[in-house]
């Protein structure tokens, strides 16, 4: 898996890509309390938070999203 951040004007992109066997659209319909593994929500979130996204599946599977930075978000600190 290989992760790219660029900082293209006032633009932030990730790229996040795997050589994995490609992507199927798959309906958010589990329970919380199913036996199946947890997983699934990163696309929602990314949809819900991103400018714009999307996913190319020709060589595995990149999903890319961009959001537009700010210049007030850049000077708050990152607290873990």
């Amino acid at each position: 898996m290989t992760v790219s951040v660029e900082r293209p004007h006032d633009t932030i992109r990730v790229e996040v890509c795997d050589r994995g066997r490609g992507w199927t659209k798959r309906t958010r319909s589990r329970e919380l309390d199913s036996d199946e593994p947890p997983g699934g929500w990163g696309l929602m979130l990314v949809g819900e938070l991103a400018d714009r996204w999307g996913i190319d599946s020709e060589q595995g599977t990149c999903v890319w999203f961009e959001m537009t930075a700010s210049t007030e978000a850049a000077a708050v600190p990152l607290v873990a």
